[in-house]
C-alpha cells in the first residue's frame, strides 16, 4: 500500500486483494487512500492435516474467485505476495494476466519452494525477493525465472514526530528504554530478548524493557510460555509487555536501544523503522541484516547468542551522546539512500515495467 501513491504518479493504479477475515482497519487505511480492494476467502496454508485439506479443497473455488475478478477489474499485472499465496497466482494464470510473485521470507520450507519451482519458470511469471537471503536459502539462481531483490520500504511515518509518553505505562520520563518489537512467536528470538534484557536490568536498576507485539494462533502454547517467563523475570516490573500496537513509530522514537533477535528474517521491516527513527540497535546476523548495516557500526551477533545480544545491548546504552548521535545519523542516511518510499517505488516500477515486456 505504500508505494500505491508514486505508482498512481506514473499512471499506475493499484488495486489490493486480502483475506477476507482480516482486520477492518487496513480496509479503512484502503478506503482513505483512495485505493480498490478486494476482500477474498483465502485459508491460509497450516502444518495441520486439515488446514492443509482445506486449502487444497477450497483452492479451484478460490482461484476462480481471483480469475473472474482480474478479468472483470481490468487488471494488467498481478504482484502475489509470498510463496505460498498460490490461489492468486493461479488465477492471474488462468485469466491470462502476468505476474510479478514476491518471495518475502525466509520460513517457507525448502520442500515446498521446490514444490511450486515449475511456476517460477513459466513465461508468464516474473520473480523477486525481499531480499538476497531468500535466494540463496531457496537456491533460485538458475533454477527458476530471472530473479531481483525487491526490498520493503521503511514505513513513511517511521522517522518523525512525537516519542511515545512512557509514563502511561508506568515507566519514569528519563528512564532508558530497551525495546523489542515483533510477533510474539520462537523465531523472532523473544526468549532470547529476555534472557539478555535480565542481566542488563539487574545492573542497572533505572532501566526499563518493552516488548511490543502480539501473540499469533500458530503459536499459542509458545506466546503463553512467553509470557509466563516475562513475569517470573527477578525485574518483572520493569519489563512492560504492550502487546499489538498501532503507534509503534512513537515507541521507537522512545527507545534508546532497539533489539533484533530473529533466528531468521528475510529484510526485516522492524530493523529500517528503528533505523529510520534513529535508535541504536543490535540485531542477529539473519536474511540481509549485514547488507542493511554494511559499514555502519552497530553490534551484529548470530542468532541465539544470548551473551552477546547483552553486551550488544550494554554497549549501545553506554555510547557517549557524539557516537549515539553519529550512529542515528549513520542509520537514517541508509534507509534514506536505499530505503525510501521513493527509492522501493522506482525499483517496483522498473519490475512492473519489465514484466510486461
Amino acid at each position: 500500500m505504500w508505494v500505491a501513491g508514486p505508482l498512481r504518479d506514473a499512471a499506475i493504479e493499484t488495486q489490493v486483494a486480502f483475506p477476507d477475515d482480516s482486520h477492518d482497519e487496513f480496509a479503512q487505511e484502503l478506503t482513505a487512500a483512495g485505493i480498490e480492494f478486494l476482500r477474498a476467502p483465502m485459508p491460509p496454508i497450516r502444518k495441520s492435516g486439515v488446514s492443509v485439506a482445506l486449502f487444497i479443497l477450497t483452492l479451484p473455488f478460490v482461484v476462480a474467485v481471483f480469475a473472474l475478478a482480474m478479468a472483470r477489474r481490468r487488471v494488467d499485472l498481478v504482484h502475489v505476495n509470498g510463496v505460498t499465496n498460490l490461489a492468486p497466482l493461479l488465477g492471474a494464470l488462468v485469466a491470462r494476466r502476468r505476474v510479478v510473485w514476491h518471495l518475502n521470507d525466509t520460513l517457507t520450507p525448502r520442500s515446498f519452494v521446490r514444490a511450486v519451482m515449475p511456476l517460477m519458470r513459466l513465461r508468464a511469471v516474473r520473480v523477486v525477493v525481499a531480499a538476497d537471503a531468500i535466494t540463496e536459502r531457496y537456491g533460485l539462481v538458475g533454477r527458476a525465472a530471472p530473479v531481483r531483490t525487491l526490498p520493503a520500504p521503511s514505513p513513511p511515518d517511521a522517522g518523525d514526530g512525537e516519542p511515545a509518553d512512557v509514563a502511561a505505562v508506568g515507566i519514569p520520563p528519563d528512564a532508558p528504554v530497551i525495546g523489542f518489537v515483533g510477533n510474539i512467536i520462537e523465531p523472532k528470538g523473544c526468549s532470547d530478548f529476555i534472557r539478555a534484557v535480565d542481566p542488563v536490568l539487574r545492573d542497572r536498576p533505572d532501566a526499563h524493557a518493552v516488548i511490543i507485539g502480539g501473540a499469533l494462533n500458530t503459536q499459542p502454547r509458545y506466546a503463553t510460555r512467553f509470557a509466563e517467563d516475562v513475569a517470573a523475570m527477578a525485574c518483572a516490573d520493569r519489563v512492560h509487555m504492550l502487546g499489538a500496537r498501532s503507534d509503534v513509530p512513537q515507541w521507537m522514537r522512545r527507545m534508546d536501544v532497539f533489539v533484533l533477535a530473529s533466528h531468521t528474517e528475510a529484510c526485516p521491516i522492524v530493523l529500517l523503522e528503528a533505523m529510520q527513527a534513529g535508535v541504536p540497535c543490535v540485531a542477529t546476523r539473519v536474511g540481509d541484516v549485514e547488507r542493511m548495516l554494511e559499514g555502519i557500526p552497530a553490534p551484529t551477533v548470530d542468532p541465539q547468542d544470548v551473551p552477546g545480544l547483552r553486551k550488544g545491548i550494554e554497549h549501545l546504552l553506554d555510547l557517549a551522546p557524539s557516537s549515539r548521535a553519529a550512529l542515528s545519523a549513520a542509520f537514517r542516511r541508509r534507509v534514506h539512500e536505499r530505503y525510501s518510499l521513493a527509492a522501493v517505488a522506482q525499483a517496483h516500477l522498473e519490475v512492473y515495467r519489465h514484466a510486461c515486456e
